[in-house]
């Protein structure tokens, strides 16, 4: 029988240590290590026969779905097919990344999409009509998307009105809004040269070796951190092996698709070389999201609240304040969502 983390009695190490059977394996008293590689191996397949599958499922699927879509054409695992998807998928992925800080607290916003489809009505009215600069226009457009988040979240914090309620009624209404905006027309071009590059241009090819470095060094230096971290204070830490296992993972795969998209994938005269642009964006979203729900006091104070309301609120939590908070953070980053699809159409 396993009991929970123990503090280490030996004065020597100071560590806590796993203990199986009420004793603390000797390697970890002796190291200060969570266990070898080997028992890491072995406490993983543990929780996943306890049912903790954790992304599994999800990785499982996307091979499942690749390998169709590969018996069934032989145009999907190219240079060209997978720089499409790396552009297509991206304004999907700033809608997840939108919808998971409400999804943790429990709640749901079905207008996300549609709000930023408004949004970026109002981008296009301000720069195609009333001349303004895409940055200020662009600016506008993130406060139209706070300010529906707001009134979500004072609905849901305040009022009590149930998300899935609020959300669905500004799903329906706002796509009304869209259209007087626009006028009988319906759609006006993005012209902005700057805009259209985000989803319809590809960086330098040295910019992409440039971007795998930097994932790379801002990886590991997390890595390192946080295991100082954790000698400092007495906790024992994966074994190093690990931590360069992950990051020579990062330069291998991350180095195969950076070649790949560095290749000519154009069928035309006019080459095409290089990571699309929305990618770096994408992924520095995506790195800022996961910082603020891993490493930061309010990030934390988003999981407790998602877990139990009360509990939070007798710790001290400001649960309102945290549920507008999430629902704004929403609403604004399905603003960048919209920004890409205007991008890309």
């Amino acid at each position: 029988m396993t009991t929970p983390v123990e503090k280490s009695t030996n004065p020597s190490t100071n560590t806590a240590a796993r203990t199986v059977g009420g004793a603390p394996a000797p390697h970890q008293i002796a190291t200060g290590h969570e266990g070898t590689v080997r028992d890491q191996i072995d406490t993983y397949v543990q929780r996943i026969r306890g049912g903790e599958m954790g992304m599994l499922p999800a990785l499982a699927g996307l091979i499942i779905i690749g390998l169709v879509f590969w018996i069934a054409t032989p145009f999907f695992f190219t240079k060209t097919n997978i720089a499409n998807l790396m552009t297509q998928t991206a304004a999907l992925m700033m809608l997840a990344v939108a919808l998971t800080f409400v999804i943790i607290l429990a709640e749901i916003d079905l207008s996300a999409g549609v709000t930023g489809g408004l949004a970026m009505a109002i981008f296009i009215l301000l720069t195609n009509v009333g001349g303004w600069g895409w940055i200020p226009a662009l600016l506008a457009a993130f406060v139209v998307g706070a300010a529906v988040g707001t009134f979500i979240g004072f609905m849901v914090a305040r009022i009590g009105v149930p998300s899935f309620v609020i959300t669905l009624a500004l799903f329906l209404g706002l796509q009304g809004v869209i259209l007087v905006l626009l006028g009988n027309a319906g759609a006006y071009r993005i012209e902005d040269p700057a805009v259209v590059a985000i989803m319809n241009k590809s960086m330098p090819v040295w910019a992409g070796w440039l971007m795998l470095a930097v994932i790379v060094a801002i990886s590991l230096a997390t890595g390192l951190y946080d295991r100082s971290r954790r000698v400092a204070a007495g906790m024992p830490v994966r074994p190093m092996s690990l931590l360069l296992a992950r990051e020579a993972a990062w330069v291998v795969g991350g180095g195969l698709v950076v070649l790949l998209l560095s290749l000519n994938r154009s069928t035309s005269v006019i080459p095409i070389r290089g990571v699309p642009v929305v990618v770096p964006i994408a992924l520095a979203i995506l790195w800022i999201g996961t910082t603020m729900l891993d490493r930061t006091r309010f990030g934390l104070h988003i999981y407790a609240v998602g877990g139990n309301p009360e509990a939070a609120r007798r710790a001290g939590i400001n649960v309102s304040r945290v549920r507008i908070v999430c629902f704004i953070l929403c609403s604004t980053l399905a603003v960048v969502s919209g920004l890409f699809t205007a991008s890309q159409v």
